[in-house]
C-alpha cells in the first residue's frame, strides 16, 4: 500500500511538471534550446523583422501549452487525490480495527466474567428457562440445518440482554454467551458440543446437515437440564 501511494504521488508530480513546462519540453527533460551561433536569435530576429515566418513559429512552438493538455492535467490530479485519500482511508480503518483488538487481547485473559450484570445468575437463568421450549422448537422445525444452529446460538445472547446482561463492544457473540452460559453453570460439555457446532455452521462452507441438528438439539437439551440444577455462584 505504501509503494502504491508512493507510486500515485510520483505520477502527480510528474503530471503537475509536464503541464507546467509544456509537452515540447518533457522529452528534452525540461531544457530550452540551445542558440547556435550561426542563428540568428529569437529575439533580434523578432526586433528586426516582426514578420519573420521563422521567428514566429519558433514562438510559437515555445509558446503556453494548449488548453486541453491543462484540462487534462487538472483531471489527471483530481483522480490521484480521490486514489491517494481512498488508499489512505483504507488503511487508517485497518489500523483503527487493529488497535480496538488489543484491549480484547489484554482483558480476556484476567477476566472471568467479560461483561457487567445487572441483575443476577438467577434472573439469567430464568429467562433461559422461559425461552428454552420456543428455542428448542426452533432449531428442531428451521428449514435449513445451519440456520437454525446459528439462530439457537444468538437466542441465548437475546436471553442474556433481556435478563440484564451488557455487552461489550469488542465481545463477539461467541466470546459474550460462552460467559453467560458459564454465569448461569451450563453444562460445559454441552456448551462446548454446541459451542463447536455454531462456529461450524457459521464460518464453514461445507454443507449443513440433520445429523448436526440432532447434535446441537442433544447439546441444547443437556444445557436446559443443567440450567434446573442450582447455581453455586
Amino acid at each position: 500500500m505504501v509503494a502504491v501511494i508512493g507510486a500515485v504521488g510520483l505520477l502527480l508530480v510528474l503530471v503537475t511538471w509536464a503541464a507546467s513546462i509544456g509537452p515540447d519540453r518533457v522529452v528534452s527533460g525540461g531544457h530550452v534550446d540551445r542558440i547556435r551561433p550561426d542563428e540568428p536569435s529569437v529575439s533580434a530576429t523578432a526586433l528586426g523583422d516582426p514578420k519573420d515566418p521563422i521567428a514566429e513559429e519558433r514562438q510559437k512552438e515555445r509558446g503556453e501549452p494548449p488548453g486541453w493538455l491543462g484540462t487534462i492535467a487538472f483531471v489527471l490530479e483530481l483522480l490521484t487525490i480521490g486514489v491517494v485519500v481512498f488508499l489512505v482511508g483504507r488503511l487508517l480503518r485497518r489500523l483503527r480495527r487493529w488497535w480496538l483488538a488489543r484491549p480484547r487481547r489484554r482483558r480476556r485473559l484476567p477476566e472471568d466474567v467479560a461483561f457487567e450484570v445487572i441483575g443476577s445468575a438467577a434472573q439469567v437463568t430464568e429467562v433461559m428457562s422461559e425461552d428454552a421450549e420456543e428455542q428448542r422448537r426452533e432449531l428442531a422445525a428451521g428449514a435449513e440445518p445451519r440456520n437454525a444452529i446459528v439462530e439457537c446460538w444468538h437466542r441465548f445472547e437475546q436471553q442474556a440482554v433481556r435478563a440484564g446482561v451488557q455487552r461489550h463492544a469488542w465481545q463477539t457473540t461467541a466470546e459474550f454467551v460462552l460467559g453467560v452460559l458459564d454465569l448461569v453453570g451450563a453444562d460445559r460439555g454441552a456448551v462446548s458440543r454446541l459451542a463447536d457446532l455454531y462456529r461450524e455452521a457459521r464460518f464453514s462452507d461445507h454443507p449443513m446437515t440433520d445429523r448436526h441438528r440432532s447434535e446441537a438439539l442433544d447439546a441444547l437439551d443437556s444445557v436446559h437440564r443443567s440450567l434446573r440444577q442450582p447455581v453455586g455462584r
